[in-house]
């Protein structure tokens, strides 16, 4: 298990985690064209004409909501992309900070033990076929979900 996501009432592990990642990147999308789109009809807008203080006030809460949406989405999806480019899950990230700590304390060095390389680490996550990567139900690149590739096995 990685995490309890709030936004789909599941928890978010390694069967899901494809599935979550590209929600987070579509709603990102999403809310980024539907920002611009708000942003691009106020600006483009005749607003000459008496009545149109309710209108306006209105095309300005959309697009600044739109914006707030769009920087955490765009928040969380960088997130998640740093998580998947170094083949973490939340918990481990800050298991890792810990670790970290403790082994600069002892005078050694940490390296997180699953962290192959970056495209493998992305391959783990999204599969081998980058064509596949953006379709979430494509899921037949995940093996049993015990056993995990280190840096032990690469050397």
């Amino acid at each position: 298990m990685d995490h309890h996501c709030l936004w789909i009432n599941n928890c978010v592990g390694y069967w899901n985690y494809k599935a979550f990642f590209n929600l987070i990147l579509y709603a990102t999308i999403g809310s980024i064209h539907s920002s611009v789109i708000v942003i691009s009809c106020f600006r483009q807008k005749d607003w000459n004409y008496s009545g149109t203080t309710p209108l306006k006030i209105f095309y300005l809460a959309c697009g600044l909501m739109m914006l707030a949406l769009s920087v955490t989405l765009g928040t969380l999806l960088g997130w998640h992309i740093y998580l998947i480019t170094h083949n973490m899950t939340t918990i481990e990230y800050y298991e890792g900070i810990r670790a970290a700590w403790l082994a600069k304390k002892s005078g050694l060095s940490y390296r997180h033990p699953f962290d192959i390389s970056v495209y493998k680490n992305i391959t783990l996550v999204l599969g081998p076929n980058t064509l596949r990567w953006f379709c979430p139900t494509s899921t037949s690149h995940l093996k049993d979900g015990v056993s995990f590739p280190t840096l032990r096995d690469s050397s």
